[in-house]
């Protein structure tokens, strides 16, 4: 089999992979050559007798990675938080078989650099495009790799950090992402293996990441921004910015150049049919800004595309510049109802009337523009008066839309996880690093929520809402009791799970 300088692996379920596949493009582009694995914890790994994000993966698949990383000088892994476990016992079994050096890069490096050594050679602090080419050329030539800019490693026990590169500024000098399908590999469920990854294949994944709800659909996705204006407590974004003080963080791609990608992509893959513009919030800028990058896209491209915003950036006339250039799905950050979490939050610009004066100027386009609320659960400093505030404001949007639940995962960096550990609410971090953001505790008012995520009639909810009912079902009883419920169902879906797989086995054996 034919060996890279750098094997490049995601353990995200979404194949887009922007960063990643950015990276392999710079590489690409000054000489090396990449090499890249997208192995889904979803798909290939082994839940160990933990909760949510504790995985190992099967030997198998490892013994597939170790054949496709041999013969490179380099394996980058990029990560968030919740996959330390899993990416630590894959790096440790790459270490002890391989003896090739792994870097780890991505937000948890970032701002865990020291526990990351633990399992990784290398980690790349902060953007990575510059340091992991020097780095690659310098394995790969075998020169000195301990002043790198930041590239962290450990001589001798002992942490070696480097200053920080300044942040790029012109995103036009970066290349497009990588879709050489050539030299790209993704796990299949199918086949409890990991094959390369043709076009059809791609066509298929494309509709496991983010995608329309009004049906399934081949998307495209890119970010023409980089960071976030924002400063919200529970997000990593904030510690990311504080790494780079006096330096523009929000730096904009122009519009010839995102365009020119989209069309590059769409000309070799002509099956995509719709846009996501992925950016922390694609709608916070001006408005001459935002018009003249939707003409540009509607002579040009003139697909569906979904976007980002906050409530605090919608406008009637950003909005109809949106839905004349075909926006269908708009995700917006409400995140809570409560004033005093807002406050807490630092997200004071977020007030009620600010939701629910967004939510109408988005409700004029219903029947063409489905609005996507963001709401997090799980808050360890919320009361029910604030959880209450929240749902009563869900239940007064304008209808129809869609509502997504998240629950509240204290990331490190983050000045929430400060005050949670300063105040005793978490004892120690790394036990976070199992949270899993998508799977939110089985209370009463997260049933609700639930409820009204799933098209249950408003009135009803607000029925169920009243005090009456919270006095009687808001217990820690019944919490068990769903537990229990959704335990039993989980426990059928695995069964009727390994049934499908036994079969399957089966008709191949014996066709």
């Amino acid at each position: 089999m034919k060996s890279y300088d750098v094997v490049l692996i995601s353990p995200f379920t979404d194949i887009s992979a922007l960063s990643l596949r950015g990276l392999s493009s710079y590489l690409k582009e000054h000489g090396v050559s990449t090499r890249m694995l997208f192995l889904s914890n979803v798909l290939l790994c082994e839940e160990v007798d933990t909760p949510n994000w504790e995985f190992t993966f099967p030997p198998h698949v490892i013994d597939q990675v170790i054949e496709l990383c041999e013969g490179s000088s380099l394996i980058g892994i990029s990560m968030m938080t919740n996959y330390h476990h899993s990416m630590g016992h894959l790096t440790d079994g790459i270490v002890q078989r391989l003896g090739v050096p792994v870097v780890w890069g991505g937000i948890h490096p970032t701002l865990r650099p020291e526990q990351c050594l633990e399992h990784a050679d290398f980690v790349c602090v902060g953007e990575g495009e510059e340091a992991l080419l020097e780095l690659a050329i310098a394995l790969k030539e075998d020169k000195p790799t301990t002043r790198i800019r930041n590239i962290y490693t450990k001589t001798d026990g002992h942490i070696v950090e480097t200053p920080l590169r300044p942040l790029l500024q012109d995103l036009d000098t970066l290349p497009f992402q990588d879709y050489d399908l050539e030299d790209q590999y993704i796990s299949r469920r199918e086949e409890q293996r990991i094959v390369n990854l043709d076009p059809g294949l791609l066509e298929v994944y494309l509709d496991y990441g983010p995608r329309s709800l009004r049906r399934a659909q081949s998307t495209f996705q890119i970010m023409i921004t980089r960071g976030c204006p924002y400063k919200c407590t529970f997000c990593g974004n904030q510690a990311l910015a504080a790494l780079y003080p006096g330096q523009p963080y929000v730096r904009r791609r122009s519009n010839a150049n995102a365009i020119a990608e989209i069309k590059a992509f769409r000309e070799r893959f002509p099956f995509v049919r719709a846009i996501l513009f992925s950016d922390d919030t694609f709608v916070h800028t001006r408005n001459e800004e935002i018009r003249d990058f939707l003409e540009a896209y509607t002579r040009e491209v003139a697909l569906p595309f979904r976007c980002t915003a906050t409530p605090r950036s919608i406008t009637s006339e950003k909005m109809k510049y949106l839905a004349d250039a075909g926006l269908f799905l708009l995700q917006v950050g409400i995140q809570t109802g409560s004033k005093r979490i807002n406050e807490l939050y630092q997200r004071t610009w977020s007030s009620r009337e600010t939701v629910t004066q967004a939510a109408k100027i988005i409700n004029k386009y219903k029947g063409r523009i489905i609005p996507l609320y963001d709401i997090i659960l799980d808050n360890p400093f919320s009361a029910i008066e604030d959880e209450l505030e929240t749902l009563q404001l869900v239940l007064d949007l304008p209808r129809p839309f869609v509502l997504q639940l998240y629950s509240l995962a204290l990331f490190p960096g983050t000045k929430l996880l400060e005050k949670a550990l300063s105040e005793g609410i978490v004892d120690e971090e790394r036990l976070l690093y199992q949270k899993d953001y998508r799977v939110f505790r089985r209370n009463y008012l997260n049933v609700l929520y639930v409820l009204l995520a799933r098209g249950f009639p408003h009135g009803i909810v607000r029925i169920l809402s009243k005090p009456v009912f919270l006095s009687l079902f808001n217990r820690p009883y019944f919490e068990s009791l769903f537990n229990r419920l959704v335990a039993l169902k989980n426990g059928w879906r695995r069964l009727k799970g390994h049934v499908l797989v036994a079969l399957r086995w089966r008709r191949q054996l014996h066709p």
